[in-house]
Order: C-alpha cells, then structure tokens, then sequence
C-alpha cells in the first residue's frame, strides 16, 4: 500500500525470484476466505521471520479455526507453542478455541498475555475487547475494542462489538456509527443490521437517554488530525470513493511535491494509521522534521503517533519539544503524562496533569485524570474531594473506591465495589480493588477469589502456559506441576510458603519456576521441587526443555488453595533455609563489630508506583535508635544509601555496611539468619527475614499493603513478625519512638 510499501514488496523475492510472504500478507489471504491460497502462501513465509515455523504453525492452526476444523486448529497452536511456548500469535490461537468453547476467562487470560507481548496488534486487542465484552465487562472491554478499531479499521467485528460496548453506554449516536460502519464493511453482517434496526425501533427515546461519562485513567487525550485544507481535497475523495491506498499514493506524491510543507505529512500520518501501517507515518514525518525540525504541527503529530504506538522515550522526546513551542495544549500535556505514568513516573506526570486541569478545570476527562494521578501520588484527600464532586453531580470516577480504601474507609468502598460487580460481576479491575481490602482485613477466602482476576486487571507481566490450569479441584496424584513465577522477589518468597501444602498432594513433580537471583535459596529450601531459575520474561524458552506437563498453576494462586483462612497460615520457624557457612561466616564478620545484639535496619520500601512514600522512613528519623549504644546496627537497606547513611551517622545512628550481602540475595539470607533482630519498613526484607524465622519488626504505614494486614500485632505469613503501626497517615515519629522502647526492653533483660 503507497509508494513506501510498493518499494518493500518489490525487495520480497527471494532466491530465483519465489514470492516470499509475510504474516500480515497471509492474515490477509484469510480474512479473505482465500484458504488455499493462504496455506501455499504459509508454505513460503520469508527466511528472516523470527519463530517462522512456529508462526506458520499458527497461520495454518488460524485456516482450520476459520474453517471450523477445531481439533487440527489446536493441534497447530499446541504444535507452535512446543516451539516457542511465549509466541503471542499462539497464544491468541489458544484464545479464540477457547472463546468458541465459552470460556471467556481462559480465553480472555490467553488474550491477555499474548497483547502484552504484542500490544499494538490489532487482532488480538480485538479478541480481548470481545471476550471482555462476553463476560459483560462493558468498561473493561472499550479501551481494546477502541485501540483495535483505529490500527485495523476494516475489522468489521471489532466495530459491531464496539457498537455493542457504546449502546450498554447508552451512547447511542456512536453505537450507530459503529454498526453502520462494520455493515459497509461487511454487508451480510446479520449482528450489526440488527443492531441497526433495533436502534431505528427505539430511535424516539434514544436521544433523551444519551450520558456523559467521565473518562477514567485509561482514556487517550483527543489526538488531533490535519485540519481541513485545499490541498488535500482531492486526497479526502479519494479516501472516500477509491479507499486508502489510492489516497495514500496522492498524499504521498502531494508530500513530495510540497516538501516544506507539513499538511500532506500529517494526513500521511493519520491515512498510515488508519490502514493499520502507523509506524511508515512515524517514518514520514521524521524524514520532514529532518529537514524542518521547529515545525510545531509536526512536532506534536509525530509525539501523540509515538505515544499512541507506546514507544514512550521517543514520544516524550518530540512531545517536550512541541510542548515548549505549544505549553498550553492539553492534549499534549495529557499524552506526556500518561507517558510518564505508563512508566512509573508519577512525580513528572503530576506537574503536567496538575497544568492540564489548571487550563481547563471544568473538562470532566481532564478532571478524570486529576484525580488518577492524585491517586497515583498518594495525594488521597485532595482526590476523594474530586471524587465527591463529581458524585454530587451525577458522575463517577474509577479511582473513588481505591481512594477511600487508602483512606482506611473500607467499608464504604467496598460498598462502592459490590454496587459495581452487581451489574459487571466479572470486571477484573474492581475484583482485584477487591480482593485487596478483603486481604488487607483478612477475609481470605473472598479476597482469594477475587485475587484470581489480577492478571487480567492492571497488570502489564502477566504471562499464561500452554498447559491445563490446575484450579485446586483436579488430582495431582502422580501428575507433573508447574507453578509460574510473578510479582516481585518477596511476593515469591512469601508465596513459596504454599509449596510444601503442594507437595503434600504428591504429585510426580513439581516444576518451580522462580526469579534468578532467589533461586539458590529457594532450591536449597525445597528439596522436593525442581527449581529454573529465569528472567521471569515473556519468551517462556524454558518450558520447551519440560517433559511431559499435566497442569500449571501461578504462585499467587496457591494461597487461593491452601490459605483460605487465618488458621490455614502455619506456625513455622521458617521455611527458607540459608546456606550454613555463610551463616557462620556472617557470624565471624559480625562478631568483630563487638558483643552485639546485631539488629538489621531498613528504612526504605517500593517504588513510585508501589507507594514510596507511604513506606519510606527518612534516614535522619532513625535518630532515638542512636541512644541504644549498646546496640550494633548493620544496613540491609538495598539500592544506594551511602547519603542515608551518612545521615543517619550524623543522627548516631552508625551502621556497618555490606552491599555484597544485599545485591547477592542468597548472601542476604545468610546475614539476616546471623542477626539477632530485623528492624524495617514493608520492603523484601520482611519476606527474607520472616520466611528464615528470624524475628522481624515491621514498620507499618497506618493503610499499609495488602500482605501486612490492618490489625494484628503479627503477620500471619510470618509468625516472627512483630507490627508496630502508624497510627496517624504520615506521621512515623511515634511508631520509631515505640520500637525504641520496645527496644530499649529487650536491652534491659539481656543486660
């Protein structure tokens, strides 16, 4: 399509001159119901293809699909999957059977995976949007649905679907939009006429029934096109009467006729879009900013095309540009702060969304992100008043039930939550709002229930095997398992407590899937289980040197299993064992620091986007431990704390320090299992020392994580643990001043 692409087909042939050809190129062949055609053009996929035999697999798997040949369909995805077990085209296959057969929770998990290797391939966010929408999550549904219609306009499904999304909405003008549109597309398309006439029927009330939403977190800033100019009259006609190649071939020739200026550029842009091709607009007018690199239009088109195709450094590079020519477009300012949000940068994305709202405070969308990003920067109070506006007007934002559950206002949220599932019961996002408040008050077997839905929520890590899911019902006697790796390194290491409840049910073999740099430990710990230590990726390479695998399970629903409620938690002294003479070296090292006791600080926990500064202690807060001079500190503070330390020495609070111990996990373990006592805020460190035995006291925010609970003087994943709780939001001071007297106590007894 274009001049650009005509140039690529041209360079296809290969050796004596054989068509080679790609994937989307087939795709084409099928969606055309050219099956025979489209396995001889499998046959002959370019030598270049990453995973081609694998690929083709799936190509063929999609034929039998089509052809409503189910057991060949599977046999080719399953065929793929033994050699590339992360392929995404896969894994989308696994989908659609599954789809066909009414499992939309499987299907939709497969979906999942598959879109967040591949998040910008229309199919498969067709495919979620579709399975979203067939378990009734409307609102789930619409942003895929949305992302899929713009980079493949002439999938006439995705657009009745999306119609189907906008009427649940009552948005009726649009819903008809969409089904008019996925009829010329497809004009037997039964669904979408009927859609149509039903919409005639009701035509006299529709208008009257028409809502305005307040767009959530997860809704785009307008991107905006090329204006209406002279030149690109003819362009539009042919848009409309020849279709898109023939308008991209007269916008191309206008671009070069017209070099210096950038209105053919950016209607390039927007028609390459359009056809599914964004990056070749990308391609465009990088090659016009080359030769006009202050051009202010082209700047901001070539930053939202950047930020909408999630290649974030280089959508912040032209987006900051266009934004110091352009301050005050919204648009701009909103597409530069999701970049930074997608990326955990709350704190950049404040400033920007903070100046949006300024502009424009009564634009309920921008109102919508305020508020998410207050959310996101822990700035509770000012966004539940933003929330509560909106609700006195009649409106609704997606972050009102997270806020007051910061707010400690549980029982008001969950109020809020439950009004919600009662219309979309399977709404993943509010299952895991959910699930947190009921863990955090230690309602285990609903939280656990809800818990099950975190892959398909926020999370962008999600990964799925091609393997039955075993679901706590099915027998493992003599089966082989394998338990998927996710989360963070002290979530798995809080999760691994349910390995032995696994082992317990005998299975031939349990495969542990676990981040490298835990895997010694965890492998030392569990004889019984067959640890692979990996990168915790996508690709999955591991799963094609397994056997014969009967079912897999990820680690975060084992405790859906075997934690269900509060006297399911064992009473260990620890299930994690470290390595017994680098205890006893440990021990030696700390024995030439004096008679001790040695007790472990640490001080910061998470990130920006796990609530830094609700975890964090400044190092200069650590003071009053300074007046226990019998006491040796020693730092397992992970990261860089050499100006931490030095404050809180000037505070005397002086700490021995070795990173070797902290960057080397299993080194980690060894020097907590040689302390007497671990002092910290709610970080790794709680997990390593609480699942070795060691006796933990954990600094607790006064709404801390789901894992601490509200209430209670232990964990109950870790029977050594000791909660000290702030009790006012912020306010560290008392709590630090009552583990120094608790402290202090213990002091006194062992003088």
């Amino acid at each position: 399509m274009g001049m650009l692409n005509r140039l690529i087909e041209a360079l296809k042939s290969g050796a004596a001159g054989r068509r080679l050809w790609t994937l989307q190129e087939v795709r084409e062949l099928i969606d055309q119901r050219n099956f025979d055609a489209a396995r001889r053009a499998a046959g002959q996929l370019s030598q270049n293809l990453r995973d081609r035999n694998a690929e083709r697999a799936c190509l063929l798997g999609e034929i039998a699909f089509q052809e409503q040949k189910d057991d060949e369909a599977g046999a080719a995805f399953r065929q793929a999957l033994k050699e590339a077990p992360g392929l995404p085209s896969a894994h989308h296959g696994l989908s659609l059977l599954l789809a066909e057969s009414g499992d939309f929770e499987s299907a939709a998990q497969h979906s999942k995976f598959a879109l967040n290797a591949a998040p910008l391939e229309p199919r498969i966010l067709a495919q979620l949007g579709y399975c979203q929408l067939s378990m009734g999550n409307i609102q789930v549904a619409e942003t895929p649905l949305r992302q899929a219609t713009r980079l493949q306009p002439e999938n006439a499904s995705a657009w009745n679907n999306l119609g189907i999304v906008l009427l649940a909405k009552k948005k009726r003008a649009e819903a008809r939009d969409c089904f008019q549109r996925a009829v010329s597309l497809r004009p037997n398309f039964a669904a979408a006429r009927h859609h149509l006439e039903q919409l005639d029927l009701q035509a006299p009330r529709a208008v009257a029934e028409e809502t305005e939403e307040v767009p959530d977190s997860a809704h785009t800033p307008n991107v905006q096109s090329a204006s209406a100019h002279p030149l690109l009259t003819t362009v539009r006609m042919l848009e409309e009467s020849q279709g898109l190649e023939a308008a991209i071939n007269a916008c191309e020739t206008l671009a070069m006729e017209h070099p210096h200026d950038c209105v053919p550029v950016v209607e390039l842009q927007r028609l390459y879009e359009r056809s599914g091709d964004p990056q070749s607009g990308i391609d465009a007018l990088e090659a016009f900013l080359a030769r006009a690199p202050s051009n202010s239009t082209a700047l901001a088109t070539l930053g939202l095309a950047c930020w909408q195709s999630q290649n974030h450094e280089t959508a912040e590079k032209y987006l900051k540009q266009a934004l110091e020519l352009a301050p005050d477009r919204v648009d701009l300012l909103l597409a530069l702060s999701q970049s930074f949000s997608s990326r955990g940068r709350y704190t950049e994305c404040l400033l920007l969304v903070e100046k949006a709202y300024k502009i424009s405070p009564d634009d309920k969308t921008i109102v919508g992100h305020w508020i998410a990003t207050l959310t996101n920067c822990c700035r509770y109070e000012e966004a539940l008043a933003l929330c509560e506006q909106l609700a006195a007007e009649g409106k609704e934002s997606a972050c009102h039930g997270i806020v007051l559950s910061n707010l400690g206002r549980f029982d008001e949220a969950l109020q809020m939550l439950d009004h919600a599932l009662s219309h979309q019961p399977s709404d993943p996002n509010l299952r895991f709002q959910r699930a947190q408040i009921h863990l955090l008050r230690y309602h285990f077997a609903q939280g656990w229930d809800d818990y099950a839905y975190r892959g398909l929520s926020y999370s962008k890590d999600f990964r799925m095997l091609p393997f039955p899911r075993w679901r706590g019902d099915q027998t493992l006697e003599g089966k082989r398992i394998v338990v998927l790796a996710e989360q963070g390194l002290g979530d798995q290491v809080m999760f691994a407590s349910c390995l032995q409840n696994l082992l317990s049910l005998n299975p031939s073999e349990i495969v542990v899937e676990v981040i490298g740099r835990i895997a010694p430990t965890i492998e030392r710990s569990f004889p019984g289980c067959r640890i692979i230590a990996t990168r915790q990726d996508r690709k999955l390479a591991w799963v094609k040197d397994l056997e014969e695998v009967d079912y897999f399970v990820p680690l975060g629903d084992l405790p859906r299993h075997f934690r269900r409620a509060l006297n399911d938690f064992p009473q260990h002294k620890g299930y994690l064992s470290a390595a017994p003479d680098r205890i006893e070296h440990w021990k030696s090292q700390l024995s030439q620091l004096g008679p001790g006791p040695f007790v472990g600080l640490s001080w910061r926990g998470g990130t920006e986007v796990t609530r830094k500064s609700m975890r964090t202690i400044p190092a200069q807060m650590l003071a009053p431990l300074g007046a226990l001079s019998s006491v040796t500190y020693v730092c397992l503070q992970y990261g860089d704390v050499e100006d931490d330390l030095k404050e809180a020495a000037a505070q005397g609070v002086t700490m021995a320090h070795w990173p070797e111990a902290i960057s080397d996990l299993d080194e980690f373990a060894a020097l907590i299992a040689a302390l007497d006592l671990v002092i910290t805020v709610c970080n790794t460190t709680v997990h390593y020392a609480g699942a070795l035995g060691k006796p933990v006291w954990v600094m607790a925010p006064q709404v801390p994580e789901w894992r601490y609970g509200i209430s209670g003087e232990a964990m109950p994943w870790y029977p050594s643990s000791k909660m000290f709780r702030q009790q006012v939001a912020g306010q560290w001071q008392p709590t630090i001043d009552k583990v120094c007297r608790e402290l202090l106590m213990i002091q006194s007894v062992t003088e």
